[in-house]
Parts: C-alpha cells; structure tokens; sequence
C-alpha cells in the first residue's frame, strides 16, 4: 500500500488489492487465446493446426483496427477515468473513432475476403493446401470485425473499476471459444 498526493489531498494507493483482481482476467484471457490452438491440433492433427494457423494469423489483421484504437485512445480513457470527467465526454471520444477503426477493420476483412484464398495458397509445400483454411480466416476475420465495433470494452471496464464484468465476459468467452471449435 502506498500513498499517492494528488493536489492538496493523500489518497491511499491499494495496487497489489488492484492487481489480485487483474490477475484471473489476465490468466483466462491467456487462456482463451490459445485454447484454440489446443484444440485443433488434438482433434485434427498437426497439419490442420499449421493450415489453422496461418489463417489465424491472416484473420488478425482484420483486428488492426481496434489495434490502433487502443494505442491512441487508451491513455485518453484513462485521463477521464483519473479526472472524474462527465461520462458524455468519453462516449463522444469513443463512437466516432470505434467507427474509424471498424471502418479500416472492414478494408482488411474486404481485402481477406477477396484475395486471402490466394495469399493462403502462398503457404506449404506442393503436397500441403493451406487453401483449406480460406473459410476458417473468413469466419475469424468476421468474428474480429465483430469484436472491432464493440470498441475498447475491457479496457474502459477495468478503467471504470468493473473488473468483475470482464472477468464474467472473458469467461463466458472461453467456454463460447471451446465449444464453437469442438
């Protein structure tokens, strides 16, 4: 625990209370980025992953959007957060550039959609197909673009000290990701 001034006042610092709590979101979120991975080699073999793999990979791009959102945004967030700032002023920050990251994220998915089949098909050898994987980066890249329009969520939640609600959405997350890849 550590005190902190700000302005005239002392204000008591509890960051380890404040990290306890980051601590099971920061562990399932690790989870669920790799459960899928898991998954697709144990049920489908080492082939499958790597074909899953690049797909992934391509459909990530689809999220760069959101990316550079949170790159600029975030420490935005967390002045209004720190300053105690009328909740309007945030939500007329965030709507017009979660709609500027969807757009560019919308690009990606548009470009993916028309030539990922062919950049898929510039992986493996003669013997291997990574065109399989085509349907897969698309139902990916979509399921980002979703993710896209719904903005910097955790971020803001935990800035808003409502950990416990992305807590619950990361882990209805990784039971909605365990069963969409069984």
């Amino acid at each position: 625990q550590k005190n902190i001034l700000k302005g005239n006042e002392t204000i008591k610092s509890n960051w380890i209370k404040q990290a306890l709590i980051l601590l099971p979101i920061g562990l399932i979120s690790t989870v669920n980025e790799r459960i899928d991975v898991i998954m697709v080699t144990k049920i489908l073999g080492p082939e499958s992953n790597a074909i899953y793999s690049v797909a992934f990979k391509f459909a990530l791009f689809s999220g760069f959007g959101l990316v550079i959102l949170n790159q600029v945004m975030v420490p935005h967030y967390a002045n209004h957060f720190n300053t105690g700032q009328n909740n309007e002023i945030i939500q007329k920050k965030i709507k017009p550039n979660v709609r500027v990251s969807f757009f560019l994220s919308l690009l990606v998915v548009f470009f993916l959609l028309f030539l990922g089949e062919n950049l898929l098909g510039w992986f493996g050898k003669s013997t291997e197909n990574y065109r399989l994987g085509y349907n897969t980066m698309l139902i990916l890249a979509f399921g980002q673009l979703f993710n896209v329009a719904l903005g910097s969520t955790g971020y803001i939640l935990t800035m808003a000290k409502k950990e416990s609600l992305v807590l619950i959405s990361i882990g209805f997350g990784v039971i909605t990701n365990i069963l969409l890849n069984y």
